[in-house]
């Protein structure tokens, strides 16, 4: 499978990933400090409706501001086609990673991490994988579209992306990926 994910899945630990076969999780990869490190990993999301449900809840005050006929059932309707993955730290689900792939782009579609979680990088890791899964797909960039307003816009400059257009709610960001 071309775009990664679905017979293996990626585990953050630190600055480290490791490869983690579904039928038999094992590391594979030591450890530097395990103490201090958490255990991030992106699996492909079984359950789309409570995926759909930790959008609509982080993105809540957006959806009010901007779209308030918004409701999670919508939210489904517009993410079940993409690629879905949750974001677990130590087996417990803190968000959720959404891809597209359009030609020689991926698309970052969604990315959301709940409140308790943030700020501790969790986001960065999510971008890593995104990359890492856009150059397995034989991709160029990374794209992405974010509320002006929304406080990821320093993450994704600070990660490398830049703001390729704009209107008058979103930018609309790019990162160029090289192997």
């Amino acid at each position: 499978m071309g775009l990664g994910g679905h017979l293996c899945r990626f585990d953050w630990y630190g600055d480290n990933y490791v490869r983690t076969k579904k039928s038999q999780i094992r590391v594979l990869l030591a450890i530097n400090n395990e103490e201090n490190a958490m255990k991030i990993t992106f699996i492909p999301s079984t359950n789309l409706p409570r995926a759909a449900e930790f959008t609509f809840n982080n993105m809540r005050d957006y959806y009010a501001q901007f779209a308030p006929d918004w409701d999670a059932e919508k939210v489904l309707g517009v993410t079940a086609e993409l690629i879905n993955y949750d974001i677990q730290v130590d087996s417990e689900t803190v968000g959720v990673m959404r891809l597209q792939y359009d030609g020689s782009t991926c698309i970052l579609r969604d990315l959301q991490v709940i409140p308790s979680a943030q700020n501790k990088g969790i986001g960065s890791a999510a971008i890593e994988e995104a990359e890492r899964l856009a150059l397995g797909a034989n991709t160029s960039s990374l794209d992405l579209r974010v509320f002006k307003v929304s406080p990821a816009v320093s993450l994704y400059k600070k990660v490398g992306f830049i703001i390729k257009s704009e209107d008058d709610r979103f930018f609309n960001m790019t990162k160029p990926l090289s192997t």
